[in-house]
């Protein structure tokens, strides 16, 4: 999360810079040089633009992740992660999970939101596994490994999954 809104700093930042670069270009008026501030004047409206774009961009993702926070149904501290193979994981970073998506570290995996559904829960003693995806599109699946938790835990989280999102979970190993 730290990592999204430092981007959103730097972004609005530069966006600012651009603009202000931009309308100093516009009104100079240094006839010796007007035959270049044209090619300047496009170059930088046009990085500005960009740039504010992005910043429209990375801003949603940080509204995104704020909703994940602030609504988490589990938060794994280090974890480690096991993304459709189970040959590389990934590990050592924060991870929240919630009924709008899952924020691993700076990255934010969205559903229920934008046409993305969660489509089926599998929670385990050791794991806890989520497919989501679009309705008629490929789904995509991810395993989160974290320490070990209770059946009444287990049965806790199912029972805020099934509530909050409408998909029934299923608990291995009770």
């Amino acid at each position: 999360m730290k990592l999204i809104r430092q981007r959103v700093c730097f972004l609005a930042i530069a966006s600012v810079l651009g603009l202000l670069t931009s309308v100093f270009i516009f009104f100079d008026d240094a006839s010796q040089y007007q035959i270049y501030m044209g090619p300047f004047l496009i170059g930088a409206t046009s990085a500005t633009v960009c740039l504010f774009g992005f910043l429209i961009w990375v801003n949603r993702k940080l509204k995104t992740a704020r909703l994940i926070i602030e609504n988490q149904i589990l938060h794994i501290q280090p974890a480690i992660i096991d993304i459709d193979t189970c040959d590389s994981p990934i590990g050592g970073i924060e991870i929240i999970i919630s009924c709008f998506g899952i924020l691993l570290g700076s990255q934010v995996i969205k559903f229920n939101l934008d046409g993305i559904n969660l489509k089926a829960v599998e929670i385990g003693g050791e794991f806890i596994c989520l497919t989501y995806g679009a309705r008629d599109k490929q789904t995509q699946k991810i395993k989160i490994l974290h320490g070990a938790i209770d059946g009444l835990e287990m049965q806790r989280i199912g029972e805020r999954f099934r509530y909050e999102t409408g998909v029934v979970p299923i608990i291995k190993g009770l």
